[in-house]
């Protein structure tokens, strides 16, 4: 993306009445920033992110860091809860099957509430069988105190 590039959209919810509003800006080249606000007020959310894009490359494969932070505010409830992002994997690009993987670690924290969520992105082993492709793990948090704990496939 061009320095000061935008990207704006709405979509209509027929069952709701209500529209989300969408837009994002290439706000820094060097390094590569871009940044996204999300909106729906009637429906009460707005979700904004600023993400610095790294890479790394590693013959077959490529990682696409996303370092940086989105915040989801629940209007009507005042809470807002900061997250931050996976990084996306990429095998197979110049030979074999091309896949895509989310990695890492993702962390949810609401200050207002206290709860808190750290969900784990699991990357397929490279000697391994399908069943970890996806996979996700994780555990809900109030205070110090285990409320849920969650595992399962994106």
């Amino acid at each position: 993306p061009i320095l000061g590039e935008t990207f704006r959209c709405l979509w209509i919810h027929p069952k709701t009445n209500s529209k989300t509003f969408y837009i994002a800006e290439q706000v820094s080249h060097h390094p590569p920033i871009s940044a996204f606000y999300v909106s729906n007020r009637k429906d009460g959310f707005c979700l904004s992110a600023n993400i610095l894009a790294k890479s790394k490359f590693y013959g077959n494969s490529l990682s696409a860091i996303l370092d940086g932070e989105g915040r989801l505010m629940f209007l009507n409830r005042g809470e807002d809860y900061v997250m931050t992002m996976p990084y996306a994997h990429c095998k197979g690009i110049l030979y074999g099957t091309m896949t895509l993987e989310l990695g890492g670690t993702v962390s949810i924290t609401c200050e207002k509430t206290g709860y808190s969520a750290v969900l784990e992105f699991k990357l397929k082993p490279f000697l391994g069988n399908n069943e970890n492709v996806n996979q996700i793990m994780g555990k809900i948090k109030l205070g110090k105190e285990v409320l849920a704990t969650l595992e399962g496939h994106w």
